[in-house]
């Protein structure tokens, strides 16, 4: 549940974590959907505390960590397995899924 880690539900050893090496979020009240609640970073990010790193809900966390401010990973996945560049880099992603932001797809990558 998303509201676990405040009600006190254990975190597994090998918890999930928005951002890698538990890393802190940079913008704790930011509110973003997800799976459609309007919650806040904080919430999502206390969330996937309860999640073990194997699990499905760990997979696709990319877009919460970076709406809510994760720093960036020294080794990330690649954005365009099959390009050595991404071919449109300047390309703005859709501001209405991106909430309040409208990054490029070089700054998404």
């Amino acid at each position: 549940s998303v509201f676990g880690a405040h009600c006190g539900c254990r975190i597994p050893e090998d918890s999930c974590g928005l951002c890698e090496g538990g890393a802190d979020i940079a913008h704790h009240d930011r509110v973003v959907n997800y799976d459609g609640m309007a919650l806040t970073c904080e919430l999502i990010a206390s969330s996937y505390f309860l999640q073990s790193s194997g699990d499905s809900e760990c997979i696709g966390k990319e877009w919460y960590a970076y709406n809510c401010g994760c720093p960036p990973v020294e080794d990330p996945c690649i954005f365009c397995p099959n390009d050595v560049t991404i071919p449109k880099p300047d390309f703005v992603l859709d501001p209405i899924q991106f909430l309040d932001s409208s990054p490029t797809c070089s700054e998404y990558s």
